[in-house]
């Protein structure tokens, strides 16, 4: 008979309590990382969008200007 706990195989847990604890560790930690990705991924489309919406800005602008000039030059 052996004096000290039973090791688990898994992660050298001494007691299903450990495994359990090491377990919900590990899980809170690929949830962070995927929250983390699913945040970069986010942004990235709202980067898209945004860069989306200054082109628009842009060719729009030279249409823009030329009313501006017509209506300063009509006054």
């Amino acid at each position: 008979m052996s004096a000290g706990p039973r090791q688990s195989k898994l992660f050298g847990a001494s007691t299903p309590d450990h495994c359990r604890l090491m377990f919900l560790n590990i899980a809170c930690q690929v949830n962070t990382h995927a929250l983390a990705l699913n945040n970069i991924l986010n942004t990235v489309l709202h980067i898209a969008e945004f860069e989306s919406t200054v082109d628009e800005c842009q060719q729009k602008l030279p249409a823009h200007a030329r009313w501006l000039r017509m209506a300063m030059t009509r006054e």
